[in-house]
């Protein structure tokens, strides 16, 4: 073999080698560009109906009975399992039960009511008086009434302190005390 084939074959290999590696390259490419043209075109397809789905939400909720349907779902979902009557009983009493509270040495005020939180505004002349034993703190807490109380805020304006209360109600302890209510 003469030294010029010897070298004719391996540039032949390589010329094969990076042949197919061009080959595999420009498949590689046009792979990718059909890809990205199908993702294109799926991406603007999404697009489309992304927009007329927006629409389409838009006329629903502008219709007058979309509002209708929202506002029956918003009373669905406090409508609990007891009927209205009690539960305006239970508010009755509860806020007949606060106004007795009411002392010489402390005053109650705007009283906020529901079947699962208070909150009220009070008047002491004392700021020991609320949390002394048959304070503020006991005359809620010791019927049974609350749980969770909180006093949220308190200052001093003239001869009284003013405060802030909140509590969870103890729906079972209003109950109990109905026929004190009657």
């Amino acid at each position: 073999m003469q030294p010029n084939q010897k070298y004719q074959g391996s540039s032949y290999t390589i010329f094969v080698i990076l042949l197919v590696a061009f080959l595999a390259g420009v498949g590689r490419y046009g792979y990718m560009y059909v890809m990205n043209y199908q993702t294109a075109a799926s991406l603007e397809s999404f697009n489309t109906d992304k927009t007329e789905k927006e629409a389409q939400l838009a006329r629903i909720k502008a219709k007058p009975t979309y509002r209708k349907y929202q506002t029956a779902k918003s009373i669905d979902q406090t409508v609990s399992a007891i009927p209205w009557s009690i539960q305006m009983r239970i508010i009755k009493n509860m806020l007949t039960i606060l106004e007795r509270f009411s002392t010489s040495t402390m005053e109650l005020s705007d009283f906020k009511v529901s079947l699962s939180t208070m909150g009220l505004k009070g008047k002491v002349t004392d700021l020991q008086y609320v949390y002394w034993s048959g304070g503020v703190i006991d005359t809620f807490i010791r019927p049974n009434l609350v749980k969770g109380l909180r006093i949220k805020d308190y200052q001093k304006l003239g001869d009284y302190y003013e405060f802030i209360l909140q509590a969870n109600i103890n729906i079972d302890g209003i109950d109990q005390s109905r026929t004190i209510c009657r």
